[in-house]
């Protein structure tokens, strides 16, 4: 079968603020918030990819948010290792983590040609001041992404390898979906086998014959950077995934 995507959008495509539009998706906000969430992408700057915005250990006095493409965080052991921490996508903020110290605890790279707009750490001082109900939806989108984080942490330590692929699978393309409705079964995956190995913790070969056989199973199909979920309910069973932007409960927040 060939996979086309090639009339399948970007997240964000249509939208003048995205990390507005990721807020919205969560929960109700005002027109108000919207102005204020938009001025966080005021200067967006077109990178080309393998392009460092932050550096493990510098210091570092901006966030990024990224309208297009993906960007890569990882952090380096004593040994030299690495390791991929967070995979970013468009909405998502980058530099979060590093919000309590000077300097970041892990490097971003951009993994593809991205769109992204840089603000200062200050900017956030009119967020959390203005608006209750942004400082609170702020705080949970950071607690959604700590818990696919730790979702993915508890695969490392307890499945095997195509596990741990179709589960990280299944948390990519749950990411992109929240962000484009449009996405059914299939999406677009730029990433290259070492950095997906290092995200699951697999050599890149491993990845190549991981990817192989999950295709075996009938899980997936894969063509080049393409993967289409041939069975996403048996996918879902087969790795324990929770969709966690799903049932996402903001009653806690204030009012809009």
């Amino acid at each position: 079968m060939s996979l086309n995507f090639e009339n399948i959008d970007a997240p964000c495509e249509d939208v003048k603020s995205c990390i507005a539009e990721k807020f919205r998706r969560i929960g109700l906000i005002s027109n108000e918030h919207l102005r204020l969430l938009a001025k966080f992408e005021d200067n967006p700057a077109e990178i080309r990819a393998g392009t460092e915005i932050l550096s493990q250990d510098n210091p570092t006095n901006e966030f990024f948010v990224i309208n297009k493409g993906w960007v890569v965080s990882s952090m380096k052991n004593i040994t030299g290792v690495n390791t991929v921490i967070d995979i970013h996508h468009p909405g998502d903020i980058v530099g979060v983590s590093q919000l309590p110290y000077e300097s970041s605890p892990y490097s971003s790279v951009t993994a593809t040609n991205c769109v992204i707009c840089p603000f200062p750490r200050d900017s956030l001082d009119d967020l959390l001041k203005i608006s209750p109900r942004l400082s609170g939806m702020f705080q949970t989108v950071c607690m959604i992404e700590q818990a696919i984080l730790h979702d993915r942490i508890a695969m490392m330590s307890a499945s095997e390898a195509h596990v741990r692929l179709c589960h990280f699978l299944l948390q990519t393309f749950s990411r992109l979906k929240f962000m484009n409705s449009d996405l059914t079964d299939r999406f677009y995956c730029p990433l290259n086998q070492r950095t997906i190995g290092e995200a699951i913790g697999v050599t890149s070969v491993h990845v190549s014959r991981t990817f192989a056989k999950l295709a075996e199973m009938g899980l997936i199909e894969r063509n080049r950077n393409f993967v289409r979920f041939v069975d996403w309910q048996r996918a879902v069973k087969f790795t324990g995934f929770t969709d966690r932007y799903e049932n996402v409960d903001v009653a806690w927040l204030p009012d809009a």
